[in-house]
């Protein structure tokens, strides 16, 4: 009720978007996409439809193991909507709370699209953390500028302080439950989590008193995620 874009409340939990889906907005779409229209083969063909329909569930209960991550995903994630483009594989916005924008590959399994709905729940979870309590004290464009450049854990380059913020918490989520779920991230470095996070506490003049304490946080957890991956000392 309080964003700008209309979001479809699903009675199910998670849900495919399509076109025929009662509350389906384009512009809502379109938002998610950040285009101004829509691009040509967009629509997946009705065999695409059926064959995702059968993985997206999957891919959810394969978040099971996630236990109470798994149940405030069904709790966040209204639905998914689902549109095909040439250069992305999806993705999530701020101002679209709520929603997950689905950019099949061939080459999504259950594994690769667990990961993916992992991966765009916990922006949207950072995303409500800072509608409701605030993370950044600075605007996008600020972050953006050459002091506020920080180094993604994932990309491995330097972006905007929030999306490098952004970029430790997946990280950290995705390493986090590498033996429950039924991927693998030998992308993910703790290593390079570890780079991101000081030089976001290096920087975090762009952080609210409750944005200092996620950050800490999320410290805690990679020391305890070090911890948990340093091979035992052997005994004599």
């Amino acid at each position: 009720m309080v964003q700008r874009f209309p979001i479809p409340v699903l009675p199910d939990g998670p849900s495919l978007i399509w076109p025929d889906t009662p509350g389906f907005e384009e512009r809502t779409l379109l938002r998610l996409m950040n285009e101004g229209v829509l691009p040509d083969g967009w629509q997946l063909r009705p065999d695409q439809q059926t064959e995702l329909a059968v993985v997206v569930p999957e891919s959810l209960n394969a978040l099971t193991p996630l236990g109470d991550t798994r149940a405030a995903v069904d709790l966040l994630i209204s639905g998914f909507f689902v549109a095909r483009h040439p250069r992305f594989g999806g993705g999530s916005v701020s101002d679209v709370i709520g929603c997950i924008w689905l950019s099949p590959r061939r080459s999504w399994d259950v594994p690769n699209l667990a990961a993916v709905i992992l991966h765009e729940y916990v922006h949207n979870a950072l995303f409500l953390e800072d509608m409701v309590r605030s993370i950044f004290s600075e605007s996008v464009p600020r972050m953006a500028e050459a002091d506020g450049l920080t180094q993604s854990a994932i990309l491995k380059e330097r972006r905007g302080y929030d999306k490098a913020f952004h970029s430790a918490a997946v990280a950290l989520e995705l390493y986090r439950y590498r033996h429950e779920l039924p991927f693998t991230v030998p992308a993910l470095s703790l290593d390079a989590v570890a780079e991101t996070l000081l030089e976001c506490r290096e920087r975090d003049q762009f952080l609210t008193g409750n944005g200092k304490d996620v950050l800490a946080n999320m410290e805690d957890l990679l020391g305890a995620l070090q911890e948990s991956s340093r091979p035992m000392e052997a005994t004599r």
